[in-house]
């Protein structure tokens, strides 16, 4: 498994509030999307002219215990899903389909910690 990008995911339940404030820190929308699945969700990608970019979604179960995640992207789906869960880590949810690819949540429950693993399709 090759890690191709890695950055922070903001989850909220005011993602135009959010957004406003990344574009105050100079990040702009490079992606959006609708993601179906066991509940719906909006999600934006933003970039900063340093390249920088971030992941923001609409959640309305946000708490504050789970307002944050880190996404990986990885060159093979199933390798980087088992690398996780072969580190303690469990799949919260079910793997969901996009049109530009593959995600699931892994969640290591001692640490609080959400990674989103990506494959993107080519």
């Amino acid at each position: 498994m090759n890690i191709t990008s890695f950055y922070p995911v903001i989850a909220s339940t005011n993602l135009e509030g959010s957004q406003k404030d990344m574009e105050l820190l100079g990040f702009h929308v490079i992606h959006s999307m609708d993601v179906k699945g066991a509940a719906s969700h909006r999600a934006l990608v933003m970039e900063n002219d340093a390249g920088c970019r971030t992941d923001i979604f609409y959640d309305e179960s946000v708490t504050v215990d789970n307002t944050y995640a880190i996404r990986i992207n990885v060159d093979d789906f199933d390798e980087g899903v088992e690398f996780f869960r072969s580190r303690g880590f469990t799949i919260h949810g079910e793997p969901v389909e996009l049109p530009a690819g593959i995600v699931v949540c892994m969640y290591y429950e001692k640490a609080n910690l959400r990674i989103l693993i990506y494959q993107h399709n080519k």
